[in-house]
C-alpha cells in the first residue's frame, strides 16, 4: 500500500524546510569564520 500523498507533501515540507535551516546555518558559519579572519 503506497503512503497517502498528504504524508508525501509533509516529509517533502519537512526536508525543505530542513534544508532551508542547514542553508542559514552553513551561512552564519561562513559569516562567523570571515569575522575571525578579519579580527585576526
Amino acid at each position: 500500500m503506497p503512503p497517502a500523498p498528504g504524508l508525501k507533501l509533509k516529509r517533502n515540507m519537512l526536508s525543505s524546510r530542513l534544508h532551508q535551516t542547514k542553508k542559514i546555518w552553513s551561512k552564519l558559519k561562513s559569516q562567523e569564520r570571515k569575522q575571525k579572519m578579519v579580527l585576526s
